[in-house]
């Protein structure tokens, strides 16, 4: 869950195929908001896929998605340090584009910053 908005990680429509995009969106028991990460490697949705860097591009703004596991892809690979999630890729942190507090926000990796936007939480 977001520090920004108290809204939730999603892939984009429930899409449970490779290239679905991650956004954010209302909270809810649903496999599309369901996330298992034990804070060093893959995040996997329930809906069978990884959170992926696009293209494994290493620049501030690339996009996430959703793609098959690889274990040898460090796109895929993340840690969290606490309230941050940041790719083992690019040293970059998972944030919402823009600071935009609306339902269905992109997600992107960028610069650490500390603002709410790069600032998540478990939802228990």
């Amino acid at each position: 869950m977001s520090y920004l908005n108290n809204l939730c990680l999603e892939v984009r429509d429930g899409n449970g195929g490779n290239g679905a995009m991650a956004d954010i969106w209302g909270c809810a028991n649903e496999a599309s908001k369901l996330w298992a990460f034990n804070g060093n490697g893959p995040i996997r949705s329930d809906l069978g896929k990884c959170l992926d860097i696009v293209a494994a591009n290493k620049g501030v703004g690339a996009g996430v998605n959703m793609v098959d596991y690889h274990d040898d892809w460090r796109a895929q690979q993340w840690r969290w340090d606490g309230s941050q999630i940041i790719s083992k890729l690019s040293g970059l942190c998972l944030q919402i584009s823009a600071a935009n507090r609306d339902v269905g926000a992109a997600v992107e990796v960028w610069g650490r910053n500390g603002g709410g936007h790069q600032q998540w939480h478990p939802v228990v």
